[in-house]
């Protein structure tokens, strides 16, 4: 909650920044993220406990546009924290947000989330033709491998469920690890051996 991540203070005196900056900044009552992140010094990103330390250069600007396209960049979607986030900033506030960068794919991934999320349309026009994106980075969360286009917003829904319920998981060694070990195709082999009546 908000009283426990202000005082869990970042290391090596750095600045909070994405998610724990917004969850601070709008005291958005979410359970602590598992990854928080925060600038500081000029040495190369790293992990720090559940700190991913940035260097100084990577530090977004103060506003609501800055942290929320640093906080999808670099920590990935955190529906929890993005849900309370769009339930206490007023929607005019997030149009400003996205019209920062309209076609940039943060912008368009906070933009659809906050429709989705909310199933409540801003007051934007549709985006015109610029390449589309997954709403879930591939190489940092799990998601589904072809997602529906959502023409609106030229990104591609990924996400692994509903509004309603939607699991989210980080890609992490040992989930490659198995995923190279190839136990779906495993399954389906064995279950193609398989007698239909067993």
């Amino acid at each position: 909650m908000v009283k426990e991540i202000r005082a869990y203070q970042p290391p090596l005196d750095g600045l909070r920044a994405g998610y724990g900056w917004l969850i601070i900044e709008y005291r958005l009552d979410v359970p602590q993220p598992a990854r928080l992140a925060a600038v500081a010094g000029r040495h190369k990103p790293r992990h720090e406990g559940c700190w991913w330390i940035f260097p100084e250069r990577y530090a977004p600007e103060e506003t609501l546009a800055g942290h929320l396209t640093f906080a999808l960049k670099w920590e990935g979607v955190n529906l929890a924290v993005l849900h309370a986030l769009f339930q206490v900033v007023p929607p005019d506030r997030i149009c400003d947000a996205v019209l920062s960068a309209p076609s940039g794919s943060y912008m368009r991934r906070a933009w659809f989330l906050y429709e989705w999320l909310t199933g409540t349309t801003l007051d934007l026009p549709d985006l015109g033709k610029v390449s589309a994106v997954p709403v879930l980075d591939p190489e940092q969360q799990l998601g589904i491998e072809k997602g529906e286009l959502s023409v609106r917003h030229r990104v591609r829904n990924n996400l692994p469920g509903t509004p309603a319920f939607c699991p989210l998981a980080y890609r992490t060694p040992a989930i490659a690890l198995l995923q190279q070990s190839r136990l779906g195709e495993e399954a389906r082999h064995v279950i193609g051996r398989t007698r239909a009546d067993v």
